[in-house]
């Protein structure tokens, strides 16, 4: 078996090194478990703060701040024999440098419905506490990596121990794999488009992007937000605001600042998703043809968002994207401006 124990001490120095002085306050463990993360055979139910995603050494479950769950297959799915279990354990166990003896440090437990193994392993200023433990004849482990520091290391254990209980490993876990979503088509209006004259420059605060303007439209730097009038630039952000059928009002949500979300992945699809989470709404998204970007839209219906909001979301480069969040009065009778703008959006590094 590779030194998989010994990637992450190594990764997991890097991670949270610089992280020596965290001063969050602890918080409780999650009562649900909403976000789910398949890679491969194993489907994981996760609370809604943490990102996932794979890497080579396994699948990571990141808290933030340098805080993560490392889960690691240590044997062949469905391959697991009778003692493989302590074996495993016991070969990651003595990876570890200068550890207590193995009767001391390594802990016999049952988690849920799944046999495990429990260490705790500390370096000057980083702690970790793993699980060896099967299901379905698969030898797993977990590896929660912190700063010794960490004032929600408890909380935390708790929610990796959550996260093994709720685990799924199995042919199952391709049955549970959900359906294509379906997604609806747009036409882009090209000749509207061609017609519509763009004459004012706009560069984003971080100078990262940039686009051009219809005449008499309004700019917020600071913002990152573009309007069609003075009244719609003012009050972008108040959610009582009724636009007309002419006004317009668009924020762009910049590339750094898109990296930046807990993606699932680097796709114009992970940011919609994301964002229609955080705006808690699931309406139909249409993909924008016969054009020469990627391109996504879906009306904005919530709570949180003005009456007539919108999303667009358009891959500049490759895991390059902009997400323009906006408010018209028609937006079929604007789309040609919105989407003339998109079309003159251009990613530009932003170097000292």
């Amino acid at each position: 078996m590779k030194k998989v124990l010994m990637m992450v001490l190594v990764f997991g120095w890097m991670m949270v090194m610089p992280l020596s002085a965290q001063t969050e306050d602890a918080t409780e463990t999650p009562d649900e478990y909403t976000q789910t993360y398949i890679d491969g055979n194993i489907l994981i139910y996760y609370p809604p703060d943490m990102t996932a995603s794979t890497e080579a050494d396994g699948i990571y479950l990141d808290f933030g701040l340098g805080s993560f769950i490392n889960i690691l297959t240590l044997s062949d799915f469905g391959q697991a024999q009778a003692g493989d279990l302590y074996d495993e354990a016991k070969e990651l166990y003595d990876q570890l440098p200068d550890a207590p003896p193995i009767e001391v440090g390594l802990e016999s437990r049952t988690l849920g419905e799944y046999p495990a193994y429990y260490f705790t392993y500390e370096m000057p200023s980083v702690a970790f506490y793993a699980y060896i433990f099967e299901i379905n004849q698969t030898v797993l482990a977990t590896i929660f990596v912190t700063m010794k520091s960490d004032p929600q290391i408890e909380a935390r254990i708790a929610i990796m121990e959550g996260i093994i209980e709720r685990m799924v490993v199995g042919e199952a876990v391709a049955e549970m794999t959900p359906e294509p979503r379906e997604m609806l088509s747009r036409v882009v209006p090209l000749d509207e488009i061609a017609e519509i004259e763009l004459v004012i420059p706009f560069i984003s605060q971080d100078e990262t992007i940039m686009a051009s303007l219809p005449a008499d439209w309004l700019i917020n730097v600071p913002s990152n937000l573009i309007a069609s009038n003075q009244t719609m630039l003012d009050s972008f952000a108040d959610i009582t605001q009724v636009a007309g059928d002419e006004d317009i009002a668009i924020q762009m949500i910049t590339p750094s600042d898109v990296l930046n979300m807990p993606l699932v992945d680097t796709t114009p699809l992970a940011v919609i998703d994301n964002l229609q989470a955080f705006f808690e709404t699931d309406e139909p998204i249409s993909r924008y043809d016969d054009w020469d970007k990627e391109a996504y839209y879906v009306p904005l219906e919530s709570r949180m968002t003005p009456p007539n909001a919108f999303l667009i979301v358009v891959e500049l480069d490759e895991g390059v994207m902009v997400a323009l969040l906006g408010i018209t009065g028609d937006f079929d009778a604007n789309e040609a401006v919105i989407l003339a703008i998109v079309n003159s959006l251009e990613y530009t590094f932003n170097t000292p």
